[in-house]
């Protein structure tokens, strides 16, 4: 099977940083599209009579003052100098608008994700088999779709507006141009009121499908789910270290509870096991500590130097270090030999059980 056959996992939650972070994430170039045409419309439409007030303060001073174009062999500076501010304000609101619904868009599409890793050059995409790959896949083939609906939408609509308005077209050949430029826009602005809201579907559409094919690209193999796994775990030796180091510690708090035990119970050489228990506190003897070997000596050492009694029962001994955990109370099947153990030195030290 081809490997992206095998692509069958879930991408990890560090896959997902990591794409983050090099800003791959799903979004539609749709919506920012939609969202420019649609506010910079709308802004053209609201400042359409602000535009068309400079445009004629404009025309009348170019018109109007000969005295600025007395300068023939160069652009007069001062005629330079109003045209360029002049067209900067009439363009300012739309630009504005454009640059606002570009930006908003796709802040809200990769949910505040700034970076400019995928400004960096990558070298791999200039492979000529890659891109013949990408040429004719699904991704090229769902564009290609998406284009011809786009355009197909909109030249109908255009024309079953424009067909509509026969009617009105022939008299404004008698109309001056004011009244014409006026009639086109009117004409321009049906036919964006009548896409603007297909086109809106579209872009969504567009987004959950981007979503899915995204999704779909970043799925992982079985093999680089492991991994993954394997590298978040760390280096093995590290592993050890960390765990021995648990290890140790949990040895010297076990040690530390040796000298508050009742009892020591041993197998004689091999195996200690300290127990403590208080009627006031707990349903049964517990527990503190246990060990073999070395780690029993050192327990029969600390119980020694603290005075704490050291019995000999081998099969107690075994049971105990073998079912029960350090910290646990003893097994109901053990009530009677421990307490029969407990009540002798309860009697050596004139204590009551």
């Amino acid at each position: 099977m081809p490997g992206s056959q095998n692509k069958t996992e879930k991408p990890t939650p560090k896959r997902r940083r990591e794409l983050r972070q090099k800003g791959q994430v799903a979004k539609s170039r749709e919506i920012p599209s939609v969202a420019i045409i649609l506010l910079g419309t709308y802004t053209l439409y609201f400042s359409a009579s602000y535009i068309y007030r400079l445009n004629y303060a404009l025309l009348h001073d170019l018109l109007g003052d000969a005295s600025l174009f007395k300068n023939t062999a160069s652009l007069n500076h001062r005629l330079f100098l109003q045209v360029v501010k002049t067209s900067f304000a009439m363009v300012a609101p739309v630009a504005v608008a454009v640059f606002i619904g570009a930006i908003v868009s796709n802040y809200i599409q990769v949910r505040g994700l700034f970076t400019l890793q995928p400004l960096k050059p990558d070298f791999s995409k200039l492979n000529p088999i890659s891109g013949f790959k990408q040429l004719f896949s699904l991704r090229s083939f769902a564009e290609l779709v998406k284009s011809v609906a786009k355009l197909g939408i909109v030249t109908y609509i255009a024309y079953k507006v424009v067909k509509g308005e026969q009617k009105h077209l022939i008299p404004l050949v008698q109309t001056d141009l004011k009244t014409i430029l006026i009639y086109i826009c009117r004409i321009c602005f049906k036919i964006f009121y009548k896409t603007i809201g297909v086109m809106l579907i579209l872009a969504v559409l567009d987004y959950f499908y981007q979503r899915w094919q995204f999704e779909k690209d970043q799925m992982m193999t079985k093999e680089e789910v492991k991994e993954e796994f394997k590298q978040m775990e760390g280096n093995p030796i590290i592993k050890a270290r960390i765990r021995s180091i648990q290890i140790s510690l949990a040895r010297k708090r076990m040690m530390a509870a040796v000298p508050e035990a009742d009892v020591i119970i041993t197998n004689p050489t091999r195996i200690a096991v300290a127990l403590k228990y208080d009627k006031n506190e707990m349903e049964a003897p517990q527990v503190v500590a246990k060990g073999m070997r070395r780690i029993a000596e050192k327990i029969k050492e600390i119980g020694k130097n603290n005075g704490i009694p050291i019995i000999e029962d081998k099969p107690l001994a075994q049971i105990l270090y073998k079912e029960v955990e350090v910290n646990s109370v003893i097994p109901v099947n053990l009530y009677q030999a421990v307490a029969k153990i407990l009540a002798y030195v309860y009697k050596l030290n004139n204590k009551t059980f």
